[in-house]
Formats: structure tokens, C-alpha cells, sequence
């Protein structure tokens, strides 16, 4: 009986046992340990000298949710990742004497570029969209406050040039996502 215990028993419980006391660990680490926190998504946005389209905590609707998680990622990748990625010069594509492997390193200078330039959209480009569109959201108030609510000449201007720039800032975000959804699986190291 005693046998048992010692072949049987006792080693399932203590399986059991560790089984339990890595789990906790593993659980522990993943959620409160910074770089290991793989399965969540920051959606929180770096701080800028204007603070332009500024999120850094509460309430978001998912279509901004899924803009940030992505591009989110995009930047990290970039920052992170992206230096281990092999970009290879014209003329090394040039030199290439097989024609299969000078279109896959052509293709593969391509997605570079194209990361590139979806990183540069996001952290150049698309700041400076949005503070046009909040100073034309800003100059649209101001005289619509001036006009004390009514419909004049220079407030429907004001907000023709507003919609235009709304739907300027849409175009690009969403080209960019498509884009950035394209080239997905390029992304890796």
C-alpha cells in the first residue's frame, strides 16, 4: 500500500501541485509584467508636442479602436522588428542573374518601402491632417458662435472646408488601413 502511495499517488498530487503553482506563475507574469503582455493591444497614442488626436485612456468606439490596435502594432514593428528585416539595394536586384530571385527581392524591396510608408503616414502625415482638420473644426466654431447660430456665407464656407477635411483625414486612414491589412503578412522577422 505503502508502494502505491509512493508510485502513484504521491506523484500525481504532486504534478498537480506544480501544474497549479506554474499556471498562477504564467497567469501572474503575463498580466502584470509589462514585456510579457503579448495578448493585449495598447491603444494608448504617444504624446506629441500638440497632442493632436491625443488618446490615452477611457471610452473609444471601435472603429477608432481598430485604427489604433493596428497601426499600434504597425509602429512597433517598425521600431522593434523592422531593422532585422533584409532591404535589398537595385543593385543587388540588378545583379541578380536568376529572374525568380531578383522578383522576390524586388518584391520584398517593395514591402519594405511600402512599411515605410505606411509608418512614415502614420507618425508624419497623418498628425498633420488632423490638426488641419481641428483648426478648420476650430474656425467653423468660432465663427459659428460669432454668427450667434445663424447660417451666413462665411460659416457655411467654414463648414464645407470642415467636411472636406473630415473626409480627407476617412480617405486616408482608411487606404491606410486597407494598405497596412495588405501587407500583413509581411510583418514577421
Amino acid at each position: 500500500m505503502i508502494k502505491f502511495f509512493l508510485a502513484s499517488t504521491l506523484p500525481r498530487f504532486v504534478l498537480k501541485v506544480w501544474r497549479t503553482i506554474s499556471t498562477v506563475y504564467w497567469f501572474l507574469l503575463y498580466h502584470l509584467h509589462p514585456s510579457y503582455r503579448y495578448h493585449m493591444l495598447d491603444l494608448r497614442q504617444p504624446k506629441t508636442a500638440d497632442d493632436s488626436d491625443l488618446y490615452r485612456y477611457g471610452w473609444l468606439d471601435t472603429d477608432h479602436r481598430i485604427l489604433y490596435a493596428n497601426f499600434n502594432l504597425l509602429v512597433e514593428f517598425v521600431q522593434k522588428e523592422m531593422k532585422q528585416l533584409y532591404y535589398p539595394s537595385e543593385e543587388e536586384i540588378a545583379k541578380e542573374s536568376n529572374p525568380e530571385c531578383a522578383e522576390i527581392l524586388q518584391q520584398q524591396r517593395d514591402n519594405y518601402i511600402a512599411i515605410a510608408k505606411l509608418y512614415s503616414y502614420w507618425t508624419v502625415e497623418r498628425p498633420i491632417l488632423h490638426k488641419a482638420k481641428e483648426m478648420a473644426s476650430t474656425d467653423w466654431y468660432r465663427a459659428h458662435t460669432a454668427a450667434k447660430g445663424e447660417k451666413t456665407e462665411e460659416v457655411e464656407c467654414l463648414w464645407q472646408e470642415l467636411q472636406a477635411a473630415q473626409e480627407r483625414c476617412d480617405k486616408t486612414e482608411t487606404q491606410a488601413l486597407h494598405d497596412l491589412i495588405d501587407l500583413r503578412h509581411y510583418l514577421w522577422s
